[in-house]
């Protein structure tokens, strides 16, 4: 329980990383509000994986090529909660043409529920379950 806790604070942090760029993007720079999901998804995937490796899940990886096997195991599976997050994400625009003004709440929507699958692909398969979380 305490894991899935701290979990959802770097998830919280991945939130503000990628709600601040799209709505920068978004309401700043006036890009599309799907190419703007596009670009803000990286920083806030790279920021995740930092935080979770070293705060929820003691991660084992001490070589650049096992980190970088772990990195590529944690971007795909965040790249398939995206792909879930997107599809919530473009129906609630779709749905409600209104919060195309405020994208945020439509990726609030995607994130939640996304967030199992990418809890799930962590612990299991990015991570393992020989890895003991720290906190």
């Amino acid at each position: 329980m305490k894991r899935l806790f701290f979990y959802l604070l770097v998830g919280g942090v991945g939130f503000i990383v990628d709600a601040a760029l799209l709505t920068l993007l978004v309401n700043v720079l006036d890009f599309n509000p799907y190419l703007a999901r596009l670009l803000s998804f990286p920083p806030a995937v790279l920021v995740t994986w930092l935080l979770n490796r070293q705060l929820v899940f003691v991660s084992q990886a001490d070589t650049v090529k096992t980190r970088s096997l772990e990195y590529g195991r944690y971007f795909t599976v965040q790249t398939v909660g995206a792909l879930i997050n997107l599809a919530v994400y473009m129906g609630c625009l779709t749905l409600w043409v209104t919060l195309k003004n405020w994208p945020v709440l439509a990726l609030a929507a995607g994130s939640v529920v996304a967030l199992g699958f990418n809890y799930v692909g962590a612990k299991c398969w990015v991570f393992g379950q020989a890895n003991r979380p720290k906190v």
